[in-house]
């Protein structure tokens, strides 16, 4: 009875550890002095387990590392083939992006693909925004720029790098240049690294795009006070939760031939998702339209018949069991196509050109008022309007459209009036 009991609580030892790692998040940070100074992997790791994350963290980090000496240091290849990442986060050398941009994304790019999805096809890739230096510091003056100049070089770099890295870009430089400007130190005595708020600054922003969560009202703090811990938490959140598309933390995107059409015309969609692996599912829902679904990768000639703002929906999946789904709402906007037309030798005469005030009138020639108490008419959104006959002329009441739509049957399905 005694083994059994023993080899029950074995087992129940055993359950319980591996639930508990495959609910465990691994990231690995790999760059240079940028990352180990006041050690951001470790903020990073306490900042998500006040929030009830389970993290396991691991870095690389040799002073002065560039992704062009990571791509051929065997530590770091090491590292990568060391564990399934969730995450990998590659931080350049910080003045790389500047003097070599070209060498910077060829080797974010060599090292995703040949190193990190080579390990693990589902491991995401992290690009992190580094940052300008501080004004006044000896490079800037070097290059003969401004703090702000710079802040923003690195901000349009980056912001543009998961284009050619299938990645998400973890936006600390952005972060910082909004604390500069805000009147927080967040630079270390050298003018280049970051001090302790900086630090937390960086695993607060980290935080926001790991997981896609605001870090404000997250209670690990290493700021030098509740003040400023405050306002870096909710800097990060600005930064990073107001930009899911400009980072790609959100990989749902898509372009269309046009979002303003008329009745009757169609719309042809385009998928922009960057990320790797490839989504192997995506589930279109068009509001409004035929077809009103679609499993296709670029959905064309989705037709709109009708008047009205609608709504877009694309679900993407792929094969490491990530989802995401993102609806763009009244993105469509379909109007009705205006004029007077005759159908069937019966023609319409509008009195006056435009239905604008309160009660306006027209006329059908050759239809009887027997055929006119089938005629429907609508304002542009698609309410339908009250009228009155008297000797075929329609009198509509209370009407603060400019437009109405006219639907005679066994004439024509419509009849577009301005």
């Amino acid at each position: 009875m005694r083994k059994l009991t023993l080899l029950f609580i074995m087992l129940l030892f055993i359950i319980i550890i591996k639930t508990g790692f495959a609910q465990t998040d691994s990231i690995l940070f790999i760059g240079n002095s940028y990352t180990y100074v006041e050690d951001i992997p470790g903020k990073f790791k306490s900042l998500a387990e006040s929030a009830g994350k389970s993290v396991f963290i691991d870095s690389y980090t040799p002073g002065g590392q560039t992704l062009q000496a990571h791509y051929s240091d065997a530590q770091t290849i090491a590292k990568i083939n060391a564990h399934q990442w969730k995450y990998v986060i590659l931080q350049e050398q910080s003045q790389m992006p500047y003097l070599y941009p070209q060498t910077t994304q060829q080797y974010a790019n060599m090292i995703a693909f040949q190193y990190i999805k080579a390990n693990n096809p589902c491991t995401e890739v992290v690009m992190y925004m580094t940052w300008a230096r501080q004004a006044g510091e000896a490079w800037l003056t070097t290059i003969g720029k401004t703090h702000d100049e710079m802040a923003t070089y690195y901000e349009n770099f980056y912001s543009n790098l998961w284009q050619y890295v299938p990645s998400r870009v973890s936006p600390v430089g952005a972060a910082f240049h909004i604390a500069t400007n805000n009147g927080i130190n967040i630079y270390s005595g050298d003018g280049s690294h970051q001090n302790a708020d900086g630090a937390y600054l960086s695993a607060c922003v980290f935080y926001a795009t790991l997981y896609k969560e605001s870090p404000v009202g997250l209670t690990f703090s290493s700021a030098s006070s509740n003040t400023i811990k405050d306002q870096l938490q909710q800097i990060a959140h600005d930064v990073v939760m107001n930009n899911f598309d400009k980072y790609n933390i959100n990989k749902v995107r898509w372009t269309m031939s046009t979002t303003n059409l008329l009745a009757g015309e169609t719309v042809d969609f385009f998928e922009g998702t960057y990320m790797e692996p490839f989504p192997n599912k995506l589930e279109w829902t068009f509001e409004g339209a035929t077809p009103a679904n679609s499993l296709a990768e670029n959905p064309s000639g989705i037709k709109y018949d009708i008047a009205g703002n609608f709504n877009v929906t694309l679900k993407i999946t792929d094969d490491c069991g990530y989802t995401e789904t993102r609806t763009f709402t009244d993105t469509i906007k379909v109007q009705l196509n205006v004029g007077t037309e005759t159908i069937d030798k019966k023609s319409i005469q509008v009195y006056p050109t435009v239905l604008s005030s309160y009660n306006e009138a027209f006329q059908i020639n050759g239809a009887s008022d027997i055929e006119l108490r089938q005629l429907k008419i609508y304002t542009m959104d698609g309410k339908e309007l009250n009228y009155k006959i008297n000797n075929q002329q329609i009198s509509i009441q209370n009407i603060f459209s400019e437009i109405a739509i006219v639907s005679l049957p066994n004439y024509s399905s419509k009849i577009f009036i301005k």
